[in-house]
Parts: structure tokens; sequence; C-alpha cells
């Protein structure tokens, strides 16, 4: 995974365990909430220390999750080692969907003032 620091301070280090990205109180399944199109998920603190999933005004923004879009290719459909064909002889095609490469997904990660031990020196 990708980080990339702004500023200088005191950061909410994301836990990365395969798929999944832990950062305090909140598990993010990106192999679960990739799809067709790229998924942002931020992260805010609620006021009383908690990490909370979405962007909330007037709060501090804390993380910046970005798991690209799904990459779907086309293959041949094949049973038994025979192609599979239409009813005019045309080949059929069936759509894959590649698993997701964690070096592909990013982090932005801002410095938070916190008076738990939950942040790390960035």
């Amino acid at each position: 995974m990708q980080k990339k620091y702004i500023g200088t301070g005191n950061y909410f280090e994301p836990n990365v365990q395969g798929k999944v990205v832990t950062m305090g109180n909140i598990q993010i399944d990106c192999a679960q909430r990739q799809s067709r199109e790229t998924v942002i998920v931020d992260l805010c603190e609620d006021g009383q220390g908690n990490l909370v999933e979405g962007a909330v005004k007037g709060r501090a923004y804390i993380a910046s999750l970005v798991i690209p879009a799904q990459i779907v290719t086309e293959r041949p459909q094949v049973e038994g080692g025979e192609s599979v064909l239409d009813d005019q002889d045309n080949q059929l095609y069936e759509q894959a969907i590649a698993p997701l490469d964690m070096t592909t997904v990013s982090i932005t990660l801002w410095p938070y003032i916190s008076t738990t031990n939950n942040s790390q020196e960035g």
C-alpha cells in the first residue's frame, strides 16, 4: 500500500493484514469494497478521539484511503477444452475481474493531535 503524509506530526498509522486495513476501531476490507469505480474512504475524528468513517464538517481529517477500480478483462469461454460458440459459430467471451493488488491502494494521512496512544510519529 502506498502512503502519503501531509504535513508533520503524529499520524494514526494503518495496520495492513492481507487486503484489510485497520485504523483505530475501523476495519476496511479493500477487496470487498473494490468496485467498477474508484472507491474513496474518508476517516475523521469524531471529537471524542474515536475514528469514524466519512467526512464530517468541522472534524479533523485523519486519512483518505483510495481503492482503485476493478480491472476487468474478457477471455474466451472454454468448456472441456473446447471453445464455446453461439448459434452463429462466434466465440463467446466472459468477463474476469483481476484480484485486488494492494500495491495499487493508497492512503493519505494527516497529522493528528491525540491524547491517546493510538498515533505514531510519521
